[in-house]
């Protein structure tokens, strides 16, 4: 039999069916609708609500967030744990990545993943994937802790190729963030520092900014 996951736990309004937004003034009703288990190390909901991702060291599963009793579908792709997923701003795509080094984009329609975009680079980890606003550009931020290898990438999701790397921090950058605008991009990593990257006639970086 096959096993599902068992270790996040979503916690929703009771009154999540009628569509009621959690809010400061109903945040004291919340109560638990759903508990699922195993090893996780990222969810992601889909901007129109209808699919909740689950990343762990199986795989990807996709719940249904309409129907939290209907099981959920695995995704299969990566040889190790995922790490991080983005889905695309129209739904139609997930981006994971793993430990395994690769990047994968999945038609989320299909549960296939229709393009390897990258495959192990020298062992560096996918700590953190974003898609731009417009969903043509996806930002990676990735590592190796024990060569403090670390970079940001760019990749075209339509032509589906690598655009830029961003060297600059000299840690595991640990996440990446587009400005809702798309002008700029922030990426934060281990070595105490956030940097802003901004898109011109190239990709400029602005001063860090160290915490």
């Amino acid at each position: 039999m096959l096993r599902l996951p068992s270790f996040i736990l979503f916690l929703l309004l009771v009154t999540h069916a009628q569509g009621i937004s959690i809010t400061p003034e109903n945040a004291n009703r919340l109560e638990t609708v759903a508990v699922f288990g195993g090893s996780i190390t990222q969810p992601a909901w889909s901007l129109d609500g209808n699919t909740i991702a689950v990343a762990g060291t199986r795989g990807i599963w996709l719940y249904d967030a309409n129907d939290l009793q209907t099981p959920p579908r695995l995704l299969e792709g990566h040889t190790r744990e995922v790490t991080s997923l983005a889905f695309s701003p129209d739904g139609e795509y997930l981006a994971s990545g793993g430990a395994d080094g690769d990047i994968l984009l999945w038609r989320v329609a299909t549960d296939e993943h229709e393009v390897i975009l990258a495959r192990s680079d020298l062992g560096k980890a996918k700590a953190s994937v974003t898609f731009s606003p417009d969903g043509r550009l996806l930002a990676v931020g990735s590592g190796d802790m024990l060569l403090n290898d670390t970079v940001v990438q760019l990749w075209d999701t339509e032509q589906q190729r690598h655009v830029v790397t961003l060297d600059g921090h000299g840690k595991w950058v640990t996440d990446v963030a587009f400005n809702p605008q798309g002008t700029l991009l922030a990426s934060v990593s281990l070595d105490g520092t956030i940097r802003l990257w901004a898109v011109g006639d190239g990709i400029s970086q602005r001063e860090p900014t160290r915490c």
